[in-house]
């Protein structure tokens, strides 16, 4: 049997013959084909059902959605500030440039807050959406069903993915990578077609990629690979079509070395170590390699070796693979372009992710890192196994069972990897267990335990990484777990001990100051608040503290202050607008507090307290018309409430009703005779209507009740009638 030759690239479409049979075909093909995309979205989301379950992880999670300001007052200022080099409220997360991706996550913060659930469903429905892309791109490129179908299949159930899909964090990968996908299937459609919306729609897509991730920067390469697999000519009609796509690379790759060098991500002796970056990103190659045949064990980071030899079996290795890969790729240049390019791709989109410019954690390969770049490895096994189809019908049932097999295999291990990945406990126990050395897994497990309130095994594993590594985030940490636990001295000195090491880490200058509240160093307390505060002008809950501590100082409109910008902020906190109208009361700002309980009850329509104390308000300002709304309203809800009859009473006094007036203190009083507040009002209502006797007797018995009521007593104009009687001087003297 001849073997079918392979494809030589480019995209050849038949002139198409009006015919039924012709067009019949055509229609069953595409029908297929949408049945696979949805097949393959499927097992996408399948495989990952158990990252349903997860937690947001202490690994950059908490950072991310939990403790960041940013996301969490979402307005047109800081939607603005997303998109800013250097923020004003907070810094750059995770010292990355990647606005879109933190507008994704603060769209989801605004209806979630920070149940895990919602971000995890997104992360699968984008892995999803990825998977169906790189079908149609496969389908682009090799115009061979079956190809596509393998490769979308590799990539929907790779367990190197899991990582990309279950952690919350790395929103910005799949985010990415759609917006990637996306451009470079609309540039499929502008070089075959040629019409200007496709190639609007792949620069949208384009800048739509860079806002997400760094990554972005290296789709012109990757546009100029399906250039080459097309079999476009070479001219400059092809660079200058690709000129906005260079524009933007630059722009991100300024974007990125900006703000990680404001962030000391980068370092200079280590950027400047090309010979060791060099065998560092060689062995990131093996790894890759080697994972994506067998991803056994898979963990979330490989830190960078300490000493690489040169000689060694592995560093020879990575050689070899690393220049078997792209002799093939130069071997099949002209009659297996699918093989070049898929090679090809590979490399470029990984050649940013191999640490030859270390930033942030020294590592030496991830698997969130080759999301992308395994799409090239996995089309060229699919080109290869459809190729091998193609030899006999034994041929072709043995690799489809090897195919069906490895499939499964993969998509267990994706499985049982995403349910490690669930919790902070579980990710990091499996990660010690394979690498027991690892700080970053000791770390985190610390945090995991903290967080579960192990608080004394979260000490314990603390003080043992003391041993290893000091940092403010450790002390800061510790400082923390002993407050907890009650320890306040201890926690005392590791927190002075952390303050000085990393000077712009805010967490331990607010661990600092609640140290300081609870020893009673409120003024101490207070200037470290501040300080959290100018570094996060959206830290909300730092101002509840200062206000907390401006009133243990007696600073009262400073208290005001604080609860008035923490409003700002949390504006649906009733707690907060409480406390603030209690505030403004003991300020004499009773305009200010009728407004606050003006809200309050909007927010609590049902809530009879607050309605009672608007009408309070609303009668101490002489607003009595409101007060007898206010005071009518509780006291049909709620017949009992003495003190609401008493205060109506008062207000049908001032709108010219005493008959009213006196029917509601009656009944009052019958509530709660002894309450000193009802006695005098009675006692007034009593006196404003000629009754002497019986409001000195009312009156003498709220006095005897509440001293304090005397000195109200000799001023208050309502009992003027009665200051000639002996009782009366006897009782406010």
């Amino acid at each position: 049997m001849l073997l079918r030759p392979p494809f030589c690239g480019g995209l050849a479409f038949p002139r198409m013959v009006m015919t039924t049979g012709i067009v019949s075909h055509k229609s069953t093909a595409t029908r297929l084909r949408l049945l696979l995309a949805i097949l393959l979205a499927a097992l996408a989301c399948v495989v990952f059902l158990p990252a349903l379950k997860g937690q947001l992880l202490s690994w950059d999670d908490f950072e991310f959605i939990q403790i960041n300001p940013r996301l969490h007052y979402l307005s047109w200022e800081t939607v603005l500030d997303f998109f800013r080099f250097q923020p004003r409220y907070g810094s750059p997360t995770f010292a990355l440039y990647v606005p879109l991706t933190l507008l994704s996550v603060a769209l989801e913060y605004s209806f979630c807050g920070d149940a895990p659930l919602v971000y995890h469903c997104t992360n699968i429905v984008l892995h999803a959406c990825n998977t169906t892309l790189v079908f149609v791109l496969a389908l682009l490129l090799v115009q061979r069903t079956r190809v596509a179908f393998l490769t979308a299949l590799f990539f929907a159930v790779h367990p190197l993915h899991v990582e990309s899909v279950a952690w919350v964090t790395e929103r910005k990968d799949v985010l990415c990578t759609l917006f990637y996908l996306l451009a470079m299937v609309a540039y499929l459609r502008w070089a075959v077609r040629h019409k200007w919306g496709w190639y609007a729609a792949t620069v949208l897509a384009a800048l739509c990629a860079t806002l997400s991730k760094p990554l972005a920067v290296t789709l012109p390469l990757a546009l100029l690979l399906c250039d080459y697999l097309l079999g476009r000519a070479r001219c400059w009609a092809r660079l200058v079509e690709k000129l906005p796509f260079f524009a933007m690379a630059v722009f991100g790759m300024a974007a990125t070395l900006y703000v990680q060098g404001h962030a000391g991500a980068v370092q200079g002796h280590e950027a400047l170590n090309l010979h060791g970056n060099a065998f560092v990103a060689l062995r990131g190659v093996l790894f890759y390699v080697v994972k994506t045949i067998a991803p056994l064990a898979l963990q979330p980071v490989y830190m960078r070796p300490q000493i690489i030899d040169v000689f060694g079996l592995v560093t020879l290795l990575s050689v070899a693979v690393t220049g078997g890969l792209l002799m093939a790729a130069w071997a099949c240049r002209a009659r297996a372009r699918v093989v070049t390019f898929g090679i090809a791709f590979f490399f470029v989109t990984l050649a940013p992710m191999l640490q030859v410019l270390p930033s942030g954690l020294q590592v030496m390969a991830a698997p969130r890192f080759v999301y992308v770049p395994s799409i090239g490895f996995f089309l060229v096994l699919a080109w290869g196994a459809d190729y091998l189809m193609g030899t006999s019908r034994r041929t072709r049932f043995l690799l489809w069972s090897l195919l069906t097999v490895l499939c499964l295999w993969w998509s267990l291990l994706t499985w049982r990897l995403a349910t490690i990945w669930q919790t902070n406990l579980s990710l990091w126990s499996y990660t010690l267990a394979h690498q027991p050395g690892l700080t970053l897994a000791k770390t985190n497990l610390a945090i995991g335990h903290m967080l579960t309130g192990d608080l004394v095994e979260a000490r314990r594993m603390y003080q043992d990484l003391l041993a290893e590594e000091t940092n403010a985030l450790l002390l800061a940490n510790l400082a923390t777990t002993c407050f907890n636990l009650g320890d306040i001295s201890q926690a005392q000195v590791y927190i002075q001990a952390a303050l000085p090491l990393e000077p712009e880490k805010n967490q331990a200058y607010y661990v600092a100051a609640a140290i300081a509240t609870r020893l009673g160093d409120h003024t101490n307390a207070l200037r470290l608040l501040k300080e959290v505060v100018r570094r996060e002008p959206l830290h909300a809950e730092a101002r509840i503290h200062i206000m907390v501590a401006s009133l243990a100082l007696g600073a009262t409109n400073d208290a005001i202050g604080a609860l008035q910008e923490y409003l700002l902020l949390e504006r649906s906190d009733a707690l907060a607008m409480l406390n603030l109208a209690h505030l403004y009361e003991q300020t004499q700002a009773l305009s200010n507090a009728y407004a606050m309980y003006s809200r309050l009850s909007q927010m609590r329509p049902n809530d009879h307290n607050m309605r009672y104390r608007h009408g309070l308000m609303a009668l101490r300002l002489r607003a009595f018309d409101a007060a007898y709304a206010d005071f009518v309203a509780v006291t049909a809800a709620v017949p009992q409430h003495a003190t609401a009859l008493s205060d109506l009473a008062l207000a049908e006094r001032e709108r010219g009703n005493p008959s009213n007036a006196l029917a509601c203190i009656v009944r009052a009083v019958a509530l709660q005779p002894h309450s000193p507040k009802i006695l005098y009002d009675y006692a007034c209502i009593l006196a404003l209507q000629n009754r002497g006797s019986d409001a000195v007797v009312a009156l003498t018995n709220a006095l005897a009740r509440d001293a304090r009521l005397t000195a109200i007593a000799r001023q208050d104009p309502d009992l003027a009638c009665l200051r000639t009687n002996d009782a009366f001087r006897v009782w406010t003297q």
